[in-house]
């Protein structure tokens, strides 16, 4: 976990084509974070 801001986060490594990476036009990014769950989702 870390600590940004006072608030906790933590930090998964996923697969390049992890649903919450791809963008609206198709297209996937090497990252992203949600915020209910709070975290942060790394390809």
């Amino acid at each position: 976990m870390f600590l940004i801001n006072n608030v906790y986060w933590k930090l998964a490594f996923v697969n390049p084509t992890f649903p919450l990476l791809q963008r609206i036009n198709g297209d996937y990014s090497i990252g992203a974070c949600d915020n209910l769950t709070r975290t942060i989702y790394i390809n």
